[in-house]
Formats: structure tokens, sequence, C-alpha cells
């Protein structure tokens, strides 16, 4: 068995998860549009739920590399150093929304899963606990702060880098293409103002505490 078929596989089911929701899509769905054989799919996974396993984990994987880039995100904590602040950061938030918005189908069916879910702690939080908890401790190391915290300000930094750091840019990904088709944006207007509106609220917030 090739492993073309098995990425055939996956394509489908993150276009069909993405366009219908994950409980709307039948695996006979999958096969026709993989255009491969529903025995084949079933080859490869066990059911439904392990083909969405798979797309998330490989999500999770991508998401450690991309985020945290030992280079870039070492400048980026050279907050003294306002110059290459600048030019790192802005390498980074390009580089970040690059691979977010290849991956927005997959990104979609996140954020349903986290909307629609009974588990009492969805996907979207585990992977916003990475992002956080590993920000958290690259600026700890550096500026010798949060190891003595108190339990309210430890709150508060996670309250703040998920609801103005991690979900705008996960909300951003989401309603790309809409905003784009109902605000008749282009997509070089609508990333530049997001960058843009990043930097004055996320990124200021950084700046204020570290400075």
């Amino acid at each position: 068995m090739d492993n073309e078929s098995k990425i055939k596989i996956l394509n489908a089911a993150e276009n069909l998860f993405s366009e219908k929701g994950f409980e709307a899509t039948r695996v006979n769905d999958i096969s026709e549009l993989a255009k491969v054989n529903k025995a084949l799919i079933y080859y490869y996974f066990e059911s439904k739920k392990e083909i969405l396993d798979t797309l998330f984990n490989s999500l999770i994987e991508d998401v450690k590399v991309i985020f945290f880039d030992e280079e870039t995100i070492s400048k980026i904590m050279d907050i003294k150093n306002i110059d290459l602040y600048n030019k790192s950061v802005e390498i980074w938030i390009n580089k970040v929304l690059d691979f977010l918005i290849s991956k927005r189908k997959i990104i979609k069916v996140l954020l349903k899963q986290a909307l629609n879910t009974v588990e009492s702690k969805p996907l979207l939080f585990s992977i916003s606990d990475i992002l956080i908890n590993q920000e958290i401790k690259k600026i700890s190391e550096k500026y010798d702060v949060l190891k003595a915290n108190s339990k309210s300000e430890f709150s508060q930094i996670m309250v703040t880098e998920f609801f103005t750091g991690f979900m705008p840019m996960i909300n951003f990904v989401a309603f790309y293409d809409d905003w784009i088709s109902y605000y008749n944006f282009s997509e070089v207007d609508l990333r530049n103002n997001f960058v843009q509106a990043f930097k004055d609220t996320h990124l200021a917030y950084h700046e204020k505490r570290l400075n």
C-alpha cells in the first residue's frame, strides 16, 4: 500500500470535515472524493475518528515547530533591541500566518470541534496550553519573571494569552475566506491590517510587561 493513497484520504477528509462538518461526513464521501476504495480507508484507519485524530496530531506537531523556531524567538525576546525586535516580530507573525492560512481547513474543524464537543477539554485548549506554557517558559527564562508569581498573576497571563493572542489568530484564519468574500478585501490588505492590529494589541501587552 502506498503512502500517496493515505495522503489522498487525509486531504479529502480535511476538505469534507471543513465543508460539511465531522458528523455529517461519511466514510463513503471520503472514499469518493479521494477516489480510493472504501476498504483502503479502513486499511489505514480504524474509523473516521482516527482520521480526524491523525489530522489533529499532525497539526499539533507542525504548530510546535512553526511557533517556536528558536532563532526567531530569541530575537523576539530581545525587547531591549527595538530594531531587531520589530523586524523579528514581523518575520515571526508572517511565518505563523503563512502556516495557519495553509492549515485553515483543519483549523475550522478544530474550532467547530471545540464549540460542539462534549469533552471536558477540547483539543483547541490542548494546543493553546502547549503554546502559552511554552511562551511563558521562554519569557521566564530570559527575564526572570513568573518564577515566584502569584496564582492570580498566572491566571491573568493565561487569559490574556488565550483571548488576545491565540484566539485572534485562530479566528483570523477560520474566517479568512469568508471575510475576504463578504467585505471584498484583498488578501494583502486583510493580512496587513490584521498584523498591525495584533501588534497594537497583543504584542503591545508584551512590550509593556517586559519593559
